[in-house]
């Protein structure tokens, strides 16, 4: 049975909203950077059994009201900027299909270095790896992975950026107030470019590691094909495969299967038959097919759309695809509703690449799942949500990432 809230709690949320508030105020005069950010989401204190310090998806602050009501004015604007810093530096984006638990360490120390170097006092039992500080998230994991004695939480400082996992905070406790979603990251690289540009009309300089971020957001360096590979694999699924009996329970004279998890790629390609994407075509496809059958088990959906979708054909490892003979139809006007249309409900996929020049109507508002606009070179950005990647002209290598 699940417990209810009691006044005690009603009043805590109340009071660590005030002070936290407040806090975030405060910021503006000693960290605007941080501060402009942390304007973007909302602070919602909450007392439930899931969260027992603070997590945040990418729109919303969860803080636990009697954690936060336990700290000094410092330490809560810490939490603070540490959850903004995860949002700003999308590592729950980031994350791909790493452990859970080691990339929320990894992403920590990248947060908590960042702050140091802002001039915030972390905290001493903070995730912060002294010989790592100035190493990206993705480097402290592949660290982390050869120092296992390393991954591990170190209260009361390991917040959540993830997916909730149960926790044992206040047990049987659920508040209504903490409903955490999948999030909007998208926006955040903008947002990041936009706090920067006005702290630097007014201050003129940014510390090395926000300068650094904001570098990356406005001038990528990775190839496209490297960025095409990361979106992609966001489509990894992980599902179970019945295999032969297991030899554990033999001897017990049970015959139960044993199984396997095992990685299945889902992408949808939708592809803008209008014309200006033939040239890009086979490049683009041969990087795609090849990302996708190094992964072994896939399932790619093709759809062909100009002002409608003209085809929409499926292909696995049984029926692979070949760039030379996947049918390119179509040719009118471009309007990209109709394939998220099509992709509605049930037929919903787990990442959705698009190559397009971009000269079309898209949704007022982004679809369930991530998108990735494939533009040409010359191409234009048909909507202020999903993610971006302009191909280089045909026979060229380097391309940027909006």
């Amino acid at each position: 049975m699940t417990a209810s809230l009691s006044d005690t709690d009603r009043r805590a949320k109340a009071e660590a909203l005030a002070l936290w508030e407040r806090d975030r105020a405060r910021l503006m005069l000693a960290q605007p950077f941080l501060a402009l950010l942390a304007m973007q989401l909302e602070l919602v204190p909450v007392v439930d059994a899931r969260l027992d310090t603070a997590a945040t998806d990418g729109e919303r602050v969860f803080g636990d009201a009697h954690f936060l009501l336990g700290l000094s004015a410092g330490e809560r604007v810490f939490v603070l900027a540490h959850e903004v810093w995860h949002c700003a530096a999308l590592h729950f984006v980031r994350r791909g299909d790493r452990d859970a638990k080691r990339w929320n360490l990894a992403a920590d120390h990248e947060v908590n270095a960042l702050l140091r170097e802002q001039g915030l006092r972390v905290p001493g039992d903070a995730v912060l790896y002294e010989g790592q500080c100035g190493q990206n998230a993705e480097t402290v994991y592949l660290w982390l992975q050869n120092n296992p004695r390393e991954s591990r939480a170190r209260a009361p400082w390991a917040d959540l950026h993830g997916p909730v996992a149960a926790q044992t905070a206040h047990p049987g406790l659920t508040d209504p107030d903490y409903q955490p979603g999948t999030g909007s990251w998208q926006s955040w690289p903008s947002r990041v470019v936009s706090a920067a540009q006005q702290v630097q009309r007014q201050q003129g300089r940014l510390p090395a590691g926000v300068q650094q971020l904001v570098d990356d957001y406005r001038n990528p360096r990775l190839p496209w094909t490297t960025l095409l590979r990361r979106f992609v694999t966001r489509g990894l699924e992980r599902r179970r495969r019945w295999m032969p009996p297991n030899r554990r329970y033999l001897s017990q004279g049970l015959y139960l299967p044993g199984q396997e998890r095992v990685p299945r790629l889902e992408v949808a390609l939708a592809i803008d038959t209008s014309g200006s994407t033939i040239p890009e075509l086979p490049d683009f496809l041969s990087e795609l097919l090849g990302i996708i059958k190094a992964f072994g088990d896939y399932r790619l959906r093709v759809l062909m759309c100009d002002a409608a979708v003209h085809s929409d054909e499926t292909y696995t490892p049984l029926n692979p695809p070949v760039p030379g003979r996947v049918s390119f139809s179509g040719g009118g006007g471009t309007d990209f509703r109709p394939v998220f249309r099509r992709l509605q409900g049930s037929e919903s996929p787990r990442v959705l690449v698009w190559l397009t020049d971009g000269m079309g109507r898209a949704p007022d508002e982004s679809p369930p799942y991530p998108v990735l606009w494939a533009l040409t070179h010359d191409g234009e950005r048909p909507a202020s949500w999903g993610e971006v990647v302009r191909l280089p002209p045909a026979g060229e290598e380097d391309a940027c990432h909006q």
